[in-house]
């Protein structure tokens, strides 16, 4: 069965429990484990039935499938995100003897470790184009003792990135640093009827000990003062720092409460972190001057720059104009020695980008690595590799 129709059966199967039971499901995967804890708790109360016993296994099982298919998926990825300026990328995830098997084609299993061609990050970034990860050993990471959440504003983005990128080279231990345009501020505003000023805004995460996140946080509020930072504010209370950080986590959906009946184009670009100020700098000035509405938002503790331009998909050169609008910024980011996607991949949208990119030497060299391990062209076909690529 295919990755995407186990997932598709493992959320529909427990969707369906839950709507038999006349029950609302719960709304993240943590919840939805409390909820089978609590029913694992009456069964060794003796408080439930046997059929309930079966019922929690089942829906264990599938919650673990869902949760597989996620690590695969960022595997296969290899994608930029809001914690990774802390904890790496996912090729640094894995023991120091990282084993994945991988399925090939012919099904036949291949056990890959260190002791050999570094095989193991040949799959990672491959988007699913090489073979079907079964098995994972990742690190962990302790959870922090502490944790300090910080928000500050800005009168222009380019200082915002400025103390951004100041911060990361002062060799503060940061976990989170997200980057908010005043548009992007604006959206939140109107979704959630809050009141924020709405100018470049820089979300902190600091973590360590209760002494050293407070540390940092004294820090980085004088080196905000240094670059015409404003407003800043932090919070050491669990709820607060959720109640700051839901500003983050629900950019893309405030976006359309500005345009509701609109499809939003997301771009994906990274940069050097020392290119970063001016990559933002240069985009921002072309997407202000459009007449789309577009929000920037960015990892910027590691150069990883998204926008969301939001068009009326009835209408084409709204389209058009999106479509340009990425592509400046695919090149603008390339030519400051970037890449055409930090995070979300390069699947078929981003392929005609790989040749300036990478250059027509690195992609022959994958369309053989490609032909040797899937001879029939069955993993993912016509993603990544350029249709026009041959050897």
């Amino acid at each position: 069965m295919g990755i995407a129709n186990i997932l598709k059966e493992s959320k529909k199967a427990i969707k369906d429990w839950f709507n038999k039971q006349h029950t609302k499901l719960p709304a993240t995967i943590t919840d939805l484990e409390q909820h089978i804890f609590n029913m694992e708790s009456l069964l060794q109360q003796g408080s439930s039935s046997v059929s309930m016993e079966s019922i929690c296994a089942t829906i264990r099982g599938r919650m673990n499938a869902l949760r597989f298919l996620k690590v695969e998926g960022k595997l296969l990825l290899e994608p930029d995100q809001i914690k990774t300026v802390v904890y790496g990328f996912y090729k640094d995830a894995y023991n120091v003897k990282p084993t994945i098997e991988v399925e090939t084609i012919d099904l036949d299993f291949v056990k890959l470790s260190e002791d050999q061609y570094d095989l193991t990050r040949l799959m990672i970034g491959s988007e699913g184009t090489l073979g079907v990860v079964t098995e994972v050993t990742l690190r962990l990471q302790k959870i922090p003792e502490y944790s300090v959440v910080a928000m500050c504003n800005f009168p222009t983005i380019k200082d915002a990135a400025d103390v951004a990128i100041a911060t990361m080279l002062s060799g503060i231990q940061v976990s989170r640093v997200e980057l908010l345009d005043e548009v992007q501020v604006r959206a939140v505003n109107i979704a959630n009827g809050k009141n924020l000023p709405e100018v470049p805004t820089l979300m902190f995460e600091f973590i360590g000990t209760e002494a050293y996140s407070r540390e940092q946080t004294s820090i980085v509020q004088r080196i905000v003062s240094e670059h015409n930072g404003s407003d800043f504010v932090f919070a050491e209370d669990p709820e607060a720092k959720k109640e700051l950080w839901k500003i983050r986590k629900e950019a893309l959906w405030a976006c359309f409460a500005m345009e509701p009946n609109f499809e939003a184009m997301i771009s994906d670009v990274c940069v050097p972190l020392s290119h970063l100020a001016e990559l933002i700098s240069r985009s921002k000035k072309e997407l202000d001057a459009s007449p789309l509405v577009c929000t920037v938002i960015a990892h910027a503790g590691d150069g990883n720059f998204h926008t969301v331009i939001l068009f009326d998909p009835n209408q084409e050169e709204q389209r058009i104009e999106a479509e340009r609008l990425n592509q400046f910024m695919v090149y603008t980011a390339l030519s400051m020695e970037g890449t055409c996607t930090g995070e979300h991949g390069v699947g078929t949208g981003k392929m005609k980008y790989l040749e300036k990119e990478l250059g027509i030497e690195a992609l022959q060299t994958m369309k053989r690595i490609k032909t040797a391990l899937d001879p029939n062209n069955i993993m993912n076909p016509g993603k990544l590799i350029p249709p026009h690529v041959c050897f």
